[in-house]
């Protein structure tokens, strides 16, 4: 999986979107629990103008997986603000400046500085690693068995 997002983000980089969204694919579904696919996911759809795939990627990764990556909310700060949703875009930023004062600061905090957010992202932004875990793991619903013996 890990290899996908790597392969995904040199694709990213150098424009082949549609070819960089395969990989992250690739990567969510060999392991739905890791966060960055859904966030990588999230900043090329926006790229190539797909706003409510990015919309459903972002809040994958923000509601299903609990992603804190300050870059998700700038994926979902431009889609919604794409699609017209201030209201929604408006919580996209407040919960960015939450994050990172910084990049909130950077992006702007008038809905026409939203409609460009994603490149306003820099390289250093975008570095692999933009949980600082890179798994959820969910807690045991059950205690592990005790071997019994013979086993």
């Amino acid at each position: 999986a890990i290899l996908s997002v790597y392969k995904g983000i040199a694709l990213d980089a150098s424009g082949q979107y549609e070819s960089a969204l395969s990989e992250f694919q690739k990567a969510a579904k060999n392991w739905p629990e890791y966060r960055e696919p859904p966030i990588r996911m999230a900043v090329t759809y926006v790229r190539l103008g797909k706003y409510d795939e990015a919309i459903e990627a972002g809040n994958r990764a923000v509601l299903k997986l609990g992603s804190k990556s300050p870059v998700v909310w700038v994926a979902l700060l431009e889609a919604f603000a794409r699609k017209g949703d201030t209201k929604q875009a408006a919580a996209a930023m407040a919960n960015l400046a939450g994050n990172d004062k910084d990049l909130a600061k950077r992006i702007g905090s008038k809905p026409g500085d939203w409609r460009n957010a994603v490149d306003k992202l820099t390289r250093k932004d975008l570095e692999f690693g933009l949980e600082s875990e890179l798994a959820y793991r969910p807690e045991r619903t059950e205690p592990p068995k005790k071997k019994q013996s013979g086993d």
